[in-house]
């Protein structure tokens, strides 16, 4: 695989992700924190993670480096976790990957992304809009009002006619 910088190869996959419905959380003041190693992503609903591992060789690409991410995962009760490297996993961290359940793009796949996305415009990653505290009580709340003022119109009309009978013209 060619070298490319880990700045690009980060905004690459993350606008790429970033297209999947994954965003990256921004702090209080509404910036995105530094991009490290390893990111925290969300989605609608879940939340997944990606590690970023460049210039390492095959033998430090092991099972345990998958081991470890996995436990990330699972501490940080992710859904879905993207190891990105520019090298390649040794054979016994490719059966592991797919026990863990973790997506890699490494090597000629990632070559592809960066080349096939580089320098294009991506939206930018944000924090994803949370939704109002009750907002699922919205509706029911509608309802029962509606239904509330219903009743108190039908009962104020009902006094007034039974205070003031209506002239039937007799």
């Amino acid at each position: 695989m060619r070298r490319y910088e880990p700045e690009t190869v980060k905004d690459v996959v993350l606008g790429y992700l970033g297209r999947g419905g994954y965003m990256l959380p921004t702090n209080d003041s509404g910036e995105e924190p530094p991009i490290g190693d390893l990111i925290i992503l969300h989605g609608r609903g879940h939340r997944a993670i990606a590690r970023f591992e460049f210039g390492v060789s095959p033998e430090k690409l092991n099972p345990s480096v998958v081991e470890e991410f996995s436990n990330q995962k699972d501490s940080l009760q992710a859904t879905a976790a993207f190891l990105i490297t520019d090298g390649e996993l040794s054979d016994a961290a490719r059966e592991r990957v797919e026990e863990a359940g973790v997506t890699v793009i490494a090597g000629k796949s990632l070559e592809n992304l960066v080349l096939a996305y580089r320098g294009a415009t991506w939206p930018p990653l944000r924090r994803p809009e949370e939704p109002l505290p009750l907002q699922k009580y919205i509706p029911w709340f509608v309802g029962i009002s509606l239904v509330l003022i219903v009743a108190i119109v039908l009962a104020l009309i009902s006094f007034e006619l039974t205070i003031r009978p209506p002239d039937l013209g007799g």
